[in-house]
């Protein structure tokens, strides 16, 4: 990810007394537009100089989504069904590949952006915050899902997310996931369900 380190070491050398969260927030918000000045006139091949133009000012909604050999809903389309499809479980890693902290939450919305030929979907989620979430010995993991947080970050890549089943623990009022499915090879297909 070369423009991405370039583009942070150049934020970097021009804010020098901004903190890393400000800097971050900064990348997040330029990062798209630095890029496509960065990119003027340079022939990279396709998939970069569709990335680069940035996506359609358009972009598809949808109530259910396939990808990663699950389907996923909305927390509204689950609420017209028997099926519980809405759950997510985000693994964040570092630099090393370690796990640094694991998010659960669900979906509020699906979206699909087109980056000319190519599509990415995101999910909007509602994201539960890291301190409501505990496992306990037996492995179970237990969430209060009415203590959400990361507002100004609900966005992620659906490729990236694993599905998680939310079940209520009657002994308490949050809610128990199910054992950990494991995520498998991404496969793409839109649904309108």
């Amino acid at each position: 990810m070369p423009y991405i380190d370039e583009h942070r070491q150049s934020l970097q050398t021009l804010y020098l007394s901004r903190s890393q969260a400000w800097l971050d927030k900064k990348h997040k918000e330029e990062f798209a537009s630095w890029l496509r000045r960065r990119l003027l006139g340079i022939k990279l091949g396709n998939q970069l100089d569709a990335l680069a133009k940035g996506p359609s000012s358009t972009y598809l909604k949808y109530q259910g989504y396939e990808i990663n050999g699950f389907i996923f809903y909305t927390k509204k389309q689950d609420g017209k069904s028997t099926y519980q499809n809405c759950g997510v479980r985000f693994d964040a890693h570092d630099e090393n590949g370690n796990v640094q902290a694991t998010y659960y939450g669900f979906i509020e919305e699906i979206w699909e952006l087109a980056y000319g030929p190519l599509k990415a979907a995101l999910f909007h989620c509602q994201w539960v915050r890291l301190e409501e979430i505990n496992t306990d010995s037996r492995g179970f993991t237990t969430v209060d899902l009415t203590k959400t947080a990361y507002r100004d970050d609900p966005f992620i890549l659906a490729r990236d997310v694993m599905q998680v089943f939310y079940a209520r623990d009657k002994r308490q009022r949050k809610a128990k996931i199910s054992p950990r499915r494991e995520k498998e090879d991404c496969r793409c297909r839109r649904s309108d369900r």
